[in-house]
């Protein structure tokens, strides 16, 4: 399993394919990889 790097709730999921793939949650926060999941990128902010 790998840490998020987040402690806000992520509630959706985009699979592009079998190395980019995304997650998004509370408070604009979304984590992406596109590496298959060997690290994650997360961030978070407004979107208006």
């Amino acid at each position: 399993m790998q840490d998020s790097h987040t402690k806000e709730s992520l509630r959706g999921v985009n699979v592009v394919d079998e190395n980019t793939a995304w997650a998004s949650g509370t408070h604009g926060t979304y984590v992406i990889t596109s590496d298959g999941g060997k690290n994650l990128d997360s961030a978070s902010g407004s979107w208006r």
